[in-house]
């Protein structure tokens, strides 16, 4: 195999490697067990032992002395040792930690860092070793007699604490917090004496460390932050705080998120903005720019301005789903319709009731409308457009042994 920096790998019996330099006219290295390589560097294992090189040195003599190596982007890769952890950028190393400890990798390492793929995150959770006490000879004033006392060895004061290590710009940064989680888009949870905030890659702190409990919300921009068991959030885009009032987990709802004071429903704008008043029991999210609301025992649909389209609606029902579209049953004081999120005036709720023909299929509906005064009922077959494809007439004697029998 060749590569770019003028070397030949060659395989020799199955998985044992040698490499060939051209220019040299030998092998500059064998009896390699693998071979990890890119433009800058290659990793390379022998007798079980692992070493890093720089492509344009590969000729020169190798120490290997890793237990492992792996890369984490072109200029960087991650080592262990009998006893310790660390990572080496550029061929020197700038993080080594003892290996007792729980590791945390974000981001995917496959990659080279790049705007496709920006985080490059560690978190190293350890506990540091204790040296022991070790005792000393030491003079009191009162006897002048040599007596041995323990002397307790000096306490690394940070080394208890989780750091973080930026792979992708190569910078780690020292703190005191007491626990680290990763939340999204570069912003992680800080602990200190019980109370959470938020910092963002370089450590900046954002949301200060004033709460009870910081998660995230299913969504990237999106941050909740919990005190007094009442829930707020950070917007990451805009760097705004609403502090916690809601009483219930904020969901995202299209562009806008749902809350909850006193146990009524309301939306509000990413930055804050009332839009609909929380004074709904229920949500029930049909379109980007509608909204089905519960209010006692009645339905409303609003749109996201908080506008009624549609009143003293009796009951709501998912009647199909097809690719993007969503079609509702919806009951009114007037007969039974259908809604879609996608097509306008579906059916007017004249019918006494609709029915899908064979659950199975992929075109029939069956739709029934009542005439008072034949006391009869006519049958629609529509297909899912709501186009009539046959209809006929039965008496409401007939018509009611088969909705009975279904």
């Amino acid at each position: 195999k060749i590569h770019s920096f003028g070397y030949y790998f060659q395989i020799k019996q199955g998985k044992i490697y040698k490499i060939y330099s051209p220019k040299e006219k030998q092998y500059v290295q064998e009896e390699i067990q693998q071979i990890i390589s890119n433009t800058a560097y290659t990793l390379i294992k022998k007798q079980n032992k692992w070493a890093a090189i720089k492509n344009e040195d590969i000729n020169k003599p190798i120490h290997f002395i890793y237990d492992s190596l792996a890369f984490f982007n072109p200029n960087t890769f991650l080592f262990y040792l009998p006893d310790t952890f660390g990572v080496i950028v550029e061929n020197s190393i700038t993080l080594k930690l003892h290996k007792n400890q729980t590791i945390n990798f974000i981001g995917d390492f496959t990659k080279p860092y790049s705007k496709t793929n920006p985080e490059h995150f560690v978190i190293f959770h350890y506990e540091p070793v204790v040296p022991p006490t070790i005792t000393t000879n030491v003079t009191t004033k009162k006897n002048n007699k040599p007596t041995k006392s323990p002397v307790k060895p000096k306490k690394d004061t940070l080394a208890k604490y989780p750091k973080i290590f930026d792979l992708s710009r190569t910078m780690y940064f020292p703190h005191n917090y007491e626990n680290i989680q990763y939340l999204s888009k570069g912003y992680f949870m800080v602990e200190k004496t019980k109370k959470k905030g938020i910092v963002d890659k370089t450590g900046k702190i954002v949301v200060k460390l004033l709460y009870d409990d910081i998660t995230k919300i299913d969504t990237t921009s999106f941050i909740s932050i919990i005190k007094d068991k009442k829930i707020g959030y950070y917007y990451t885009k805009k760097n705004i705080i609403v502090e916690p009032k809601f009483d219930q987990p904020i969901k995202k709802i299209e562009n806008y998120l749902q809350i909850s004071i006193n146990g009524k429903l309301g939306i509000i704008t990413p930055d804050g903005k009332p839009i609909i008043p929380t004074i709904y029991d229920r949500f029930m999210p049909f379109s980007n720019e509608n909204i089905i609301v519960q209010s006692g025992a009645y339905w409303k649909i609003l749109s996201f301005t908080n506008k009624i389209l549609k009143d003293t609606i009796l009951d709501v029902q998912v009647f199909f789903q097809q690719k993007d579209e969503k079609i509702l049953k919806i009951q009114t004081l007037y007969g039974v319709g259908l809604l879609s999120n996608t097509r306008k005036n579906l059916s007017f709720p004249v019918y006494s009731d609709i029915f899908l023909a064979r659950q199975d299929t992929e075109f029939i509906l069956l739709i029934s409308e009542y005439i008072s005064e034949k006391d009869m009922y006519d049958i629609f077959y529509t297909n899912k457009a709501m186009e009539k494809i046959y209809s006929f007439t039965m008496s409401a004697h007939d018509y009611k042994k088969i909705i009975y029998k279904k």
